[in-house]
């Protein structure tokens, strides 16, 4: 037998990720992606709207109860379309990410299956099922609910950037000058919690092994009395 030798790993295209993915899954996210923006702009606009109906109100003029229901019934027309918006794009990523996550599983297990001796010896089979369920997790989260809710986000900031520079643009330059501490706060929390993550990730694996070896041995370590041994 010849042993290949371990490949260094490497980083993933983010659009990689959807090679699982057939084509009307793929039909289906960008109908999501549509739905999500929508979402997202729905609540700078139900703001603006609001802002209008409290101007009418502070005018007092005698057509203020037409113009207000009118306000109003744009209100509701918003909040509908971002009851629909919200419920297309959560099931949409939602669903094609399960779909996606089972493809990914079974592609897993094919290619721990193809690999030679020596790849056991480095890796201890017993880690694989904790490791397998975590990547793919992992994974389907990414291609999920939370893509969803960052275009959600980044249509909202960009709608509310608009509108906020249309109705005041002094007021929302002030409101700016707070952006980079924001951008790299957020950066630094999403590189310290992808460390712990992956330190996390290879300590319940290894936990895992070690209870799984102990549980199909457990009349083994019984007979010795290593029940403290192992809880340790």
């Amino acid at each position: 037998l010849v042993f290949q030798s371990a490949r260094p790993s490497s980083m993933v295209n983010y659009f990689q990720l959807y090679r699982f993915a057939t084509k009307y899954e793929l039909s289906a996210i960008v109908f999501a992606v549509i739905c999500a923006a929508a979402h997202g702009t729905a609540f700078p606009l139900f703001a603006y709207v609001f802002g209008d109906t409290l101007n009418d109100l502070g005018e007092g003029s005698d057509n203020v109860v037409d113009a207000v229901s009118k306000q109003c019934l744009y209100m509701v027309y918003i909040g509908i379309g971002a009851w629909g918006f919200s419920w297309a794009w959560h099931g949409i990523f939602t669903a094609t990410a399960s779909l996606q996550a089972t493809r990914l599983k079974i592609r897993y297990f094919e290619a721990v299956l193809c690999q030679d001796i020596a790849w056991f010896d480095k890796i201890s089979p017993a880690e694989l099922p904790t490791r397998m369920t975590e990547d793919v997790t992992k994974v389907q989260q990414a291609l999920g609910f939370r893509v969803g809710l960052f275009i959600m986000n980044m249509s909202m900031a960009i709608a509310g950037l608009t509108i906020g520079f249309i109705r005041g643009w002094q007021v929302c330059l002030v409101m700016l000058a707070a952006t980079p501490v924001i951008i790299v706060s957020t950066t630094m929390m999403g590189i310290v919690l992808a460390k712990s993550s992956k330190i996390s990730q290879t300590s319940y694996a290894k936990a895992g092994a070690y209870a799984e070896e102990a549980l199909s041995s457990i009349r083994t370590v019984t007979a010795f009395g290593g029940q403290q041994r192992e809880i340790e």
